[in-house]
C-alpha cells in the first residue's frame, strides 16, 4: 500500500501505470487504492 501511495503522490498518472511499475495485476492495485481512499476518508476527496 505504501508503494502505491507514494507512486500516486509523486504524480503517477493512472492506476494502470502504477500496477505496471509495481509489477502487480491492475485489479489488485485497484483494490489497494480503494482501501487507501477509505482509510483517508474525507481527505481523499
Amino acid at each position: 500500500m505504501d508503494k502505491l501511495a507514494e507512486l500516486m503522490a509523486d504524480g503517477c498518472p493512472t492506476l494502470t501505470d502504477a500496477a505496471y511499475r509495481m509489477r502487480m495485476p491492475v485489479q489488485q492495485v485497484e483494490r489497494l487504492w480503494k482501501l487507501i481512499r477509505q482509510g483517508l476518508g474525507d481527505q481523499a476527496r
